[in-house]
């Protein structure tokens, strides 16, 4: 599957394995095409306010006039260009792209500041710096954000020195005006990120079994929709598996209900690593297992006929298993994962009304 899908998918196993979400960005492109939209539209009109009021700063006298003054109109000129291509594409929300526009969008800010002719405007001014705190905090990750604020904490203070040199107004006043603006461009857009990582990471591990580790239904549900986003993007082929313990209720009975969790537990972490990380591997009920994978057909296809129909047997009994397999058709449509877990659910049943312990593989030349 695409590099993009994978990433975003391997994310959530990160964090299932007590990754931090620090890790990572808040916003990546392709998770949620209404997300996307909205940060793409905030970004637009972030950008159009600072081409604005560079505007505005260098038709009014604000900034002093020569060199100055056209600084001002070429920060104005880069900023409509930036509007243009967030409106356009999403190459900007990829980490490196995203990660040399804002060091460039907090030097252009800063070199733009230092052109005004007034000390204190230039110090009010830096509150403009909120916009870029966050931006910095959805598009990059902990590190990216540390940078940033390293340098507007300097950049502010440097600015409250000059207010302090060039005016009558007590010190203890500018103090408290620094602290202030510090707190509104950089403290209050943490705040807000720390409150959205701790809501985003509760919603991601929310898609994971608490026993196995793998995905829940609901966590199966999130999973679709990304590799059918990418398998139809990248013209790859799609197949559901259905998996399901033969005879489980007989183990419990025998062994007691822990070694049945020590046997679910193993079963799918057999699933995980035969499919691999790209492959979405759920638990769906007590013994019953879907995996949704992504790849090319003949991958795909040796991937589900090489599937081992029997646990491995180290922290339980060796278990059978019942597997149906089929190919996903028309992934964008609204019901196809419906009709591909139905389908793949009664390929398992055709498997384990002949016996069980064997694959019903229904993978025929149009997937």
């Amino acid at each position: 599957m695409a590099g993009e899908g994978w990433r975003l998918y391997d994310r959530c196993f990160r964090l299932a394995d007590g990754a931090s979400l620090h890790e990572y960005p808040l916003y990546e492109v392709g998770r949620d095409a209404r997300m996307d939209r909205t940060v793409r539209m905030a970004v637009v009109c972030g950008s159009v306010s600072l081409g604005g009021v560079g505007a505005v700063a260098a038709t009014c006298g604000l900034a002093r006039p020569g060199a100055a003054t056209m600084v001002l109109w070429a920060m104005v000129a880069v900023a409509v260009i930036c509007a243009a291509v967030w409106a356009a594409t999403t190459v900007l929300f990829a980490r490196r792209s995203a990660a040399t526009y804002a060091a460039l969008a907090d030097l252009s800010l800063a070199a733009a500041l230092v052109c005004l002719n007034d000390a204190s405007v230039m110090f009010v001014s830096c509150g403009l710096f909120i916009m870029l705190t966050v931006l910095t905090g959805l598009l990059l990750a902990r590190a990216g954000l540390v940078l940033h604020v390293v340098f507007v904490s300097a950049y502010v203070i440097g600015a409250a020195v000059m207010v302090a040199h060039s005016t009558t107004r007590s010190n203890y006043l500018i103090g408290a005006a620094t602290a202030m603006l510090l707190w509104i461009v950089i403290g209050l857009p943490i705040v807000v990120r720390r409150i959205w990582l701790g809501l985003s990471q509760a919603a991601e591990l929310a898609s994971f079994d608490p026993l196995t580790g793998v995905l829940n239904r609901a966590g199966l549900v999130r999973a679709y929709r990304q590799l059918a986003q990418y398998a139809e993007s990248d013209g790859v082929a799609m197949v559901a598996v259905a998996v399901d313990l033969d005879n489980f209720k007989s183990v419990n009975d025998r062994f007691g209900h822990a070694v049945g969790d020590a046997v679910i537990i193993e079963a799918a972490q057999h699933l995980a690593h035969h499919f691999g990380r790209t492959a979405a591997v759920a638990r769906c009920g007590g013994e019953e297992y879907t995996v949704i994978a992504t790849g090319n057909r003949g991958h795909l296809d040796h991937l589900v006929h090489s599937l081992p129909t029997v646990t491995p047997g180290i922290h339980g009994p060796a278990t059978t298993m019942s597997v149906g397999a089929v190919w996903c058709e028309d992934v964008r449509s609204d019901n196809s994962m419906l009709r591909a877990m139905t389908a793949a659910d009664q390929a398992m049943y055709s498997a384990k009304n002949r016996g069980g312990n064997r694959l019903y593989a229904v993978l025929g030349d149009s997937p």
